[in-house]
């Protein structure tokens, strides 16, 4: 009876979902107005004021990824060119680690190139070789000519059994992820597939420094590889060492290249200004902070604190998107109307999120979790807000005065956005208001990174509820009420959620041990508890269908068969719902024993093609 009552109550919580669809479309998705930039216009001449100037930041560090094509998309939303500005916030030592890096590498390449020994390299870590072996290859490919195909050829066939690096030689030239850099060389791609070949064919042991250049295939005698490379190793050594630095920045650019590039492409049409800031290594990280002269540890609060003081003076209200946003096109005409009307409560808009775009680039549970995380931010959010202060950190608006007046944000917590909003609600009475209109984003493309993230998370709601706990001058019943709001939807749903996730596998294990005694409820009834996992799974089918517009379709795979694997991914519900607590419960068990984490982790992000 047990089990059957828990089967049940869980199945009426998850139709809530259904209720939260009803009442998020009757009083925010169906009451959207149709605007334009003329209408949001004549309401302000109307109201006696100009539109309101829009400062959207963008905190991105190592970024280079995704960072273009979002702001390429930024720079077209509709509202006046010169009402709005994007302001990219990147970090100085992603461009000092960067130069340390390129530094290595082309020592290391330029001495394999120019057949000279290669002294005093320290062995390169995995990422080092990763950009060395495509860096290599795109110069190779670049070089090569038509009438090198062929000795190419024979020396991979000649040198097939060696292992590059100490690994095992990949299957093909086809299943390796470096054929996109060789391929998009002006060489041609046949060509290039075959210095692919023989690059994976090659002993490169020398690029540990641990060997004699001379002793490489690179320095045989082979006819066909000596034309080759008697024509390398022709150029100029600076000329080469130039070579190679311009095809590392374009293989490998740093996110303030990406930011610098697409800014000048953008110069000559018309577009909000674009600002590109970068964070010193030495910021101490708060509002209107200094410079400490030592290196301090990143954070988003921290960039977002710097990138604060170069709004524009005419700033009004400030927009807060990640790296990989793409929000809706009328979203900031949208919140001007908003504003307008009704600037008192408009101080915080808080719009959803679909954390999807990168579906088809994910494991079966992070697609599962993405699905779910979308329909929550759709239809839940709205109702979150009758009872906590949420905020989300991107797709968001804040009225700048509102960030002077509460401190800006908090550097050193793991969740910067739920502590702001908990902060301007007890010391402003600000409280968030729901903006609906989506931004689509990407999910951890893996249990690893979902899991690190989710602990993150986790662990920053326990870090706001004990820095509410310790707030002064507030009102005490108003910190009282939500710190509990803050536990009910904290600690007590994980500890819930998790302990709901044992049942099944408990009971499956009595029933195998005879323990469990089925007769206690009808038939018909056990059949319909048994459907339940029908309509789970057909929910999760429809959020498929619901959110597949905002997939990345640039990233979906080729083939029926893996198309349809994608979806047969689905089944995986069940498991998928065991593992989601997982990292709340995990937090727990860490802060009981002191051992939380605390430091700030980036998200990883999926490669996006640029538009």
């Amino acid at each position: 009876m047990l089990v059957f009552t828990t089967y049940v109550t869980f199945f009426f919580l998850f139709l809530r979902f259904y209720f939260w669809k009803r009442y998020s479309e009757k009083n925010y998705w169906g009451k959207r107005p149709s605007l334009s930039v003329a209408g949001v216009r004549d309401l302000a001449c109307k109201i006696g004021r100009e539109l309101p100037f829009i400062s959207i930041l963008v905190p991105a560090r190592n970024e280079s990824d995704v960072i273009e094509n979002t702001v390429r998309h930024l720079a077209k939303l509709k509202y006046p060119e010169d009402r709005y500005e994007i302001i990219v916030i990147t970090d100085e030592k992603e461009k000092i680690a960067a130069k340390a890096l390129r530094k290595k590498i082309l020592s290391v390449g330029l001495s394999l190139l120019s057949g000279r020994k290669n002294r005093g390299e320290q062995p390169l870590s995995s990422e080092e070789t990763r950009q060395l072996e495509s860096l290599l290859l795109y110069v190779l490919a670049s070089f090569a000519q038509n009438g090198d195909a062929d000795g190419l050829y024979e020396l991979c066939e000649t040198l097939k059994d060696k292992k590059p690096f100490g690994r095992e030689r990949r299957g093909g030239e086809d299943h390796t992820s470096l054929n996109a850099p060789v391929c998009s060389c002006d060489s041609n791609v046949a060509l290039a597939r075959e210095v692919l070949k023989a690059f994976y064919s090659l002993d490169w042991s020398t690029v540990a420094g641990t060997g004699n250049i001379s002793h490489s295939p690179l320095a045989s005698s082979d006819s066909g590889e000596k034309s080759f490379l008697a024509r390398v190793r022709s150029i100029p050594r600076k000329e080469l060492a130039r070579v190679l630095d311009e095809s590392l920045v374009q293989l490998f650019p740093t996110t303030q290249e990406v930011v610098e590039k697409v800014a000048a492409s953008l110069g000559g049409v018309p577009a909000p200004r674009i600002k590109h800031v970068s964070v010193p290594y030495d910021f101490d990280g708060s509002l209107h902070g200094r410079l400490t002269g030592r290196v301090v540890k990143s954070t988003k609060g921290r960039a977002l604190n710097w990138g604060l003081r170069f709004v524009d003076r005419r700033c009004e209200i400030c927009g807060f998107y990640d790296a990989e946003s793409r929000p809706h096109t009328d979203v900031l005409l949208f919140v001007a109307y908003r504003y307008l009307l009704d600037p008192q409560k408009s101080r915080i808009l808080q719009g959803p999120v679909f954390q999807v775009r990168n579906f088809y680039k994910m494991s079966p549970f992070c697609r599962i979790a993405s699905l779910y995380q979308a329909v929550a931010h759709d239809w839940y959010l709205p109702w979150l807000f009758k009872t906590l202060p949420f905020v989300g950190g991107t797709n968001l608006f804040v009225e700048r005065k509102l960030l002077e007046e509460v401190g800006g944000w908090d550097h050193d917590i793991l969740t910067e956005d739920l502590e702001f909003g908990t902060r301007a609600y007890l010391l402003k009475g600000a409280w968030p208001q729901y903006l609906p209109y989506h931004s689509s984003e990407q999910t951890p493309p893996n249990f690893r990174a979902f899991f690190r993230q989710r602990l993150r998370w986790a662990t920053g709601h326990l870090q706001v509820v004990s820095k509410v706990a310790d707030l002064r001058y507030v009102s005490e019943r108003e910190q009282r009420e939500l710190i509990f709001r803050l536990i009910m939807k904290g600690q007590f749903e994980w500890v819930v959620y998790q302990a709901a996730t044992l049942v099944p596998p408990t009971a499956l294990f009595l029933q195998f041990r005879h323990l469990l005694d089925e007769t206690a409820v009808p038939p018909v009834v056990r059949l319909i508890v048994g459907g339940f996992s029908v309509v789970y799974l057909s929910f999760t089918f429809y959020a498929f269908l619901r959110y597949r517009p905002y997939f990345d379709s640039t990233l979906k795979p080729d083939g029926v068969m893996r198309n349809l694997l994608v979806v047969l991914g689905l089944f995986a519900l069940p498991l998928a719902a065991f593992l989601f607590p997982i990292p709340y419960t995990w937090a727990l068990i860490l802060k009981s024993f002191g051992k939380e984490p605390r430091v700030w982790v980036k998200t990883p992000r999926t490669r996006e093609k640029p538009a």
